[in-house]
């Protein structure tokens, strides 16, 4: 006999990430004078962005798992390169169809050079790395991340390196050169807190049972 199911996020059940554009349970430090500065939604400059020594969001991590178009045991260069270079935007299919996609890494992130990832990233393991010219659009969540998540500057004001959220663990963040900006995207902050609500909703879809 066979079965197919209809996994669903449980509308009346959401993780409770604030709306901030860092949030870590380790500090803001850099190279030199530079740490990692925070924008609201708007892109205007705004300290208050940065949360630091602060408890990490409740996030039910088997239901990213279960929803995750791409699983990685790291995720690098090559992967993007090879499965995520055509994904353009955060949502698979807008406006048609606005759920996002969602990535998870069993190990480390680190992508750099002329590169974008778009999305909700699960990232399992101890460290984060964003070089060069690489963007991310989405939310970075790394409750694991004991070695720094390190962000190397976007070079020019307004361009900054992540776009959405960076939920970090005891690593903090850490800015390796001027303009590590993260600017805060509410509409992918509530993607990610839909999604990685506390239930999973797990439902036989109509007409599906097959027996045999």
């Amino acid at each position: 006999m066979e079965c197919f199911v209809e996994l669903t996020p449980d509308d009346t059940s959401t993780a409770n990430a604030p709306k901030k554009a860092v949030i870590t349970s380790g500090a803001n430090s850099g190279s030199g004078s530079h740490i990692v500065n925070g924008y609201d939604d708007l892109g205007n400059p705004d300290p208050t962005m940065i949360e630091t020594f602060t408890t990490l969001p409740s996030v039910n991590q088997d239901a990213l798992r279960a929803f995750a178009d791409y699983s990685f045991d790291e995720l690098g260069n090559n992967e993007v390169d090879n499965y995520l270079s055509g994904k353009t935007s955060f949502w698979k299919d807008p406006p048609a169809n606005t759920q996002p996609w969602i990535i998870h890494v069993a190990g480390d992130l680190k992508v750099s050079g002329n590169r974008y990832v778009f999305g909700i990233i699960f990232v399992e393991g101890d460290e984060v790395d964003i070089a060069g010219s690489a963007r991310i659009h989405g939310v970075i969540y790394a409750p694991n991340a004991t070695i720094s998540t390190e962000i190397h500057g976007g070079g020019n004001p307004g361009d900054q390196p992540v776009m959405g959220q960076i939920i970090a663990g005891t690593g903090g963040v850490y800015a390796r050169g001027n303009h590590a900006d993260v600017q805060l995207v509410e509409e992918y902050v509530d993607a990610f807190n839909n999604f990685g609500g506390d239930i999973v909703d797990v439902e036989v879809v109509s007409g599906s049972w097959k027996q045999s």
